[in-house]
């Protein structure tokens, strides 16, 4: 069922995460559910950038996805000739200080309990953004 039938008071829109189309500012919440794994690395600059110009000031970024000790290339087994890129994609936004965390819960992708190997491990991530608090003042 198409989306626009089922959701008939909310805007569906289709797009990609490095190119979207929206005011800058526009969003008080923007949620990666699962699919920052599948970006192009060469597009995943983009992305975060994009991100950061629709999400508000003083806003949330939610983020489900895989969060692997250390980045891993694997590849797709849904699809063959795709790769999976795995990491901890709150780490991309936390780099920058308009970014904190507001709270982070590991789960295991393959059952009820935390999952043995640290590659295969999920979270979901909310980061807070607030550029007023971004950079201290330090007297010389």
């Amino acid at each position: 069922m198409d989306g626009r039938q089922k959701f008939k008071s909310i805007s569906l829109s289709v797009g990609t995460s490095d190119d979207l189309q929206f005011t800058a500012q526009e969003f008080d919440f923007v949620l990666f559910g699962f699919c920052l794994y599948l970006v192009d690395r060469e597009l995943l600059p983009q992305t975060i950038a994009e991100t950061d110009r629709v999400l508000k000031n003083k806003g949330f970024l939610g983020i489900t996805d895989f969060d692997a000790a250390v980045p891993a290339m694997r590849p797709y087994k849904h699809k063959p000739g795709i790769f999976s890129y795995k990491m901890d994609y709150s780490r991309l936004f936390t780099a920058y200080p308009q970014y904190s965390l507001a709270s982070k819960i590991s789960f295991s992708h393959s059952g009820d309990t935390f999952h043995s190997d640290p590659q295969e491990r999920l979270a979901a991530t909310v980061l807070y953004k607030d550029t007023a608090n971004a950079y201290v003042s330090v007297r010389a």
